[in-house]
C-alpha cells in the first residue's frame, strides 16, 4: 500500500461526500424507524437488534453532522480543506 497526501485528501473527500448523502441518512432513518415499529408492536428487541438500532442512531447522527444547508455551503467546505 502506497500512503500520500493526495490518497489521503482523496480519502477524506470520499468520507464527507458519503456522510453528506441525504440518502444514506434517509436511508439510516428508515431502517431505524422500522426496528422501532416493530419493537412497539410488543416484540421484544433482541441484543442484536439493540446494537443494530446504537449504530443506525450513531450513523444518522454523524450524517447529520456532515449535512449542507445549500451546494454553496458544501462547495466552501470543499474549498477550505
Amino acid at each position: 500500500i502506497i500512503y500520500s497526501t493526495e490518497l489521503l485528501s482523496q480519502t477524506k473527500k470520499d468520507m464527507e461526500d458519503l456522510l453528506s448523502n441525504p440518502h444514506v441518512l434517509q436511508e439510516a432513518k428508515r431502517h431505524r424507524d422500522a426496528l422501532v415499529v416493530d419493537s412497539a408492536d410488543g416484540a421484544n428487541g433482541t441484543i442484536k437488534e439493540d446494537q443494530l438500532l446504537k449504530v443506525l442512531n450513531v450513523i444518522i447522527r454523524t450524517c447529520q453532522c456532515n449535512e449542507f444547508p445549500t451546494p454553496e455551503a458544501k462547495a466552501v467546505r470543499e474549498e477550505t480543506n
